[in-house]
């Protein structure tokens, strides 16, 4: 049965977003365009709902890691706890940190360019911006690599 006039919501589309559509549904396997986008627009409203508790847990946890990273470093030096013994302690610290970055990136970045779209912001500002805050975490978790192999290398001179 073919829905009233009303429920029909005509719209123009870029080329890029079109072309995005497209990819999107044919990655998913949507059988049609019109389905593709109700699905992409419910995640965005799923998305939307929960964006504010996402970003506000993985603030804490970007906190909680940060405190623990410093802590656990203090802990290494105090304790002069030196290679081998503590090698497998940096192992999980070091397979840890790169993960968490990388998911505080993608949340931060998803909270960026969803806050830019709410407000109707530019999004290309949004994704300068996200891009700065990518590469100011990156900046700090090469220096906290760099703390952990001195760390390692401490040992490893006498």
């Amino acid at each position: 049965m073919v829905k009233p006039r009303e429920n029909r919501v005509p719209m123009m589309l870029s080329d890029a977003e079109l072309a995005a559509i497209e990819d999107w549904r044919f990655a998913n396997r949507v059988p049609t365009r019109s389905e593709a986008i109700r699905r992409l627009i419910r995640i965005g409203l799923l998305y939307d709902d929960a964006a504010a508790v996402v970003i506000k847990n993985a603030d804490l946890a970007a906190e909680h890691v940060s405190a623990f990273s410093n802590a656990f470093l203090e802990f290494l030096i105090d304790q002069r706890i030196t290679p081998p013994k503590n090698e497998p302690m940096m192992s999980s610290f070091v397979e840890l940190q790169p993960t968490v970055v990388e998911l505080m990136l993608k949340i931060n970045a998803l909270s960026v360019v969803a806050e830019h779209y709410r407000t109707g912001e530019s999004v290309e500002s949004a994704i300068n911006q996200a891009a700065k805050q990518r590469a100011e975490m990156e900046e700090i978790y090469l220096d906290l690599k760099s703390r952990l192999d001195s760390i390692r290398s401490f040992g490893n001179t006498k």
